[in-house]
């Protein structure tokens, strides 16, 4: 290795700085006769520099420093290459669930064509929510409206028939559960537009 190069020319002279160890003198240039030396320090380590040569305490050092940096180094590389898989696994994740996302999307918008052009026909199946539906429409067409309480209590029904309170009852208590299934998600699409 070379590291304390001196370089002596006619016009310039450049040094890089280093520490010189055994120096010898190389000629250097392009024709070789151009009066440029060059200066190189050989840097193999000497003898008495090995780590062996290093006091007791000094080696203990080193060893705690060096297997300090060893297991640094370690945990650097797992952690480094467990996050790459991480990211590798996150992009295929990312990429079922965009075909997913497009799949539900498709689904749904089917579902709601369908659920607009078949709900008066599913209707027509004499099911409990289809009887209580027409009788919620039966009260809106000749209340004007359909907006009832969770519960009713005996003032709202005060001054009608047995029948008639009973009816109010009966809406309030399966509108207030068509609510909680819409916000439960679990009500039907077509359920949802007829409502």
């Amino acid at each position: 290795l070379i590291s304390f190069v001196e370089i002596w020319c006619d016009r310039y002279c450049t040094v890089f700085e280093g520490v010189p160890q055994k120096s010898k003198i190389m000629s250097g240039g392009s024709g070789g006769g151009d009066g440029c030396q060059i200066e190189a320090t050989d840097l193999s380590i000497p003898e008495d520099d090995t780590l062996e040569s290093l006091l007791p305490s000094d080696q203990h050092k080193f060893d705690v420093a060096d297997n300090r940096r060893k297991e640094d180094d370690r945990a650097l590389v797992s952690a480094h290459s467990h996050l790459l898989k991480l990211k590798s696994d996150l992009k295929k994740k990312q990429q079922k669930i965009d075909v997913a996302q497009q799949a539900y999307d498709s689904a749904r918008h089917t579902s709601k064509e369908n659920a607009e052009k078949d709900a008066d026909d599913l209707l027509l199946e004499p099911t409990p929510w289809n009887n209580y539906f027409k009788q919620l429409k039966a009260f809106y067409d000749r209340e004007g409206h359909s907006n009832f309480k969770r519960t009713t209590p005996d003032a709202d029904v005060e001054g009608m028939s047995e029948e008639e309170a009973k009816e109010i009852r009966t809406l309030s208590w399966w509108t207030c559960r068509q609510r909680k299934f819409k916000r439960r998600l679990e009500l039907e699409p077509h359920k949802i537009m007829l409502l």
